[in-house]
């Protein structure tokens, strides 16, 4: 732990819990145009188990200034997802975690260009899941490709509409303006209900005709 971590705030800034925090990490650096040195650090609380990171400035000669708060950070923790999804897409999540971390402390740009990585590894590991591509055609074929193959009118629609607002995300120049990051989302969501019916209605099939 860093000697310095006493300069941390006690009072967790999303449960305002007063209590236990851990420290998850830190990074140090110097700001030479300011004469000052920072060292980042990440703490989480035991309470709620979410984290927060913040910069602790020193003097060049090591003297305490003062302790700014970065940003408190969206936990992944937090996030839950249908077990069959877990199972399909471990990749899903943790992208999809890493994008909302990013839209949490203000990385607007960042976090679409994120969702539509999570809505890659979404569709992929569904097609491949349940045996609608080859390991080969995944690796080869474009998203684009990889959204046809998908069962249903109503899911490829989703997925392709959640892909050109993605694509606007990526580039310079928006096709779809009046859609945004909260649509890309909204759609994923749905995209995510959609998989967990099939597998709620596979287990139930599974059962019914067990004999």
């Amino acid at each position: 732990m860093s000697e310095n971590f006493m300069y941390i705030p006690r009072k967790c800034p999303h449960c305002n819990y007063s209590g236990i925090q851990t420290q998850l990490s830190k990074t140090a650096f110097s700001r030479s145009y300011e004469n000052e040195e920072v060292e980042v650090i990440v703490s989480r609380c035991e309470n709620c188990r979410r984290a927060t990171a913040y910069n602790l400035f020193f003097t060049s000669g090591g003297s305490y200034l003062r302790t700014e708060l970065v940003s408190p950070i969206f936990s992944p923790e937090n996030m839950t997802f249908p077990k069959s999804i877990e199972k399909m897409s471990p990749s899903f999540i943790k992208t999809y975690s890493q994008a909302s971390t990013a839209e949490e402390i203000g990385l607007s740009q960042i976090a679409g260009m994120g969702y539509r990585k999570t809505l890659e590894y979404l569709v992929t590991d569904f097609v491949l899941t349940n045996k609608l591509v080859t390991k080969d055609e995944s690796v080869k074929l474009p998203l684009s490709k990889l959204i046809k193959k998908l069962p249903e009118e109503s899911i490829r629609e989703l997925a392709l509409a959640s892909a050109w607002i993605g694509n606007d995300e990526t580039h310079y120049y928006r096709q779809n303006p009046e859609f945004q990051v909260a649509d890309i989302k909204e759609w994923i969501r749905a995209m995510i209900n959609y998989i967990e019916m099939k597998a709620s209605i596979k287990r139930a099939h599974n059962l019914v005709n067990k004999n």
